[in-house]
């Protein structure tokens, strides 16, 4: 992974990501890789940005939190592979 706080990206995925929210956030991804606009996603507790080729994951309430940053194709992969594991 592009951002070397790939345990804030491991929450995230734990505490936000549902199967209705990756549908959504892959749906979301796919777009920016398609170099298409992309409103940002804003989750129970996360707010995703997609960039050019990057995704940034903030937490809404913990101040402290590190931003996570990766690239996205990264964060494409990460959502694929989650929900093969189901």
């Amino acid at each position: 992974m592009s951002n070397p706080n790939t345990s804030g990206f491991q929450q995230f995925l734990d505490d936000e990501v549902t199967g209705v929210a990756r549908e959504h956030l892959l749906e979301k991804a796919l777009a920016a890789r398609q170099n298409r606009v992309v409103e940002a996603y804003s989750g129970n507790a996360y707010y995703v940005a997609f960039e050019e080729n990057e995704v940034l994951i903030e937490h809404h309430y913990v101040k402290d939190w590190p931003t996570v940053r990766l690239s996205l194709d990264d964060f494409i992969a990460a959502l694929q592979a989650d929900a093969d594991d189901l």
